[in-house]
């Protein structure tokens, strides 16, 4: 029996465009509109993060690790 791999990729924008483009809308420089469509993100995602509907998005999918993010990428 093998071992279970996940089939989702996660997100397809970086960490980084994501910041960006919450802080833009936020700063007032976009309409969520705006941002979705620059950055590539859905809007609704964008819209959430900025009303702090979601929190600090995780660096991994799941359940939270048992070790540190580090110690479990070894």
């Amino acid at each position: 029996m093998g071992r279970y791999e996940r089939k989702t990729e996660g997100p397809s924008w970086s960490r980084e465009a994501w910041n960006e483009a919450v802080e833009a809308v936020r700063s007032g420089r976009m309409s969520g509109y705006e941002a979705a469509s620059t950055f590539a993100i859905p809007r609704k995602t964008i819209m959430d993060h900025v009303t702090g509907r979601r929190g600090q998005k995780s660096l991994s999918l799941g359940r939270p690790p048992v070790f540190k993010y580090e110690r479990e990428r070894k």
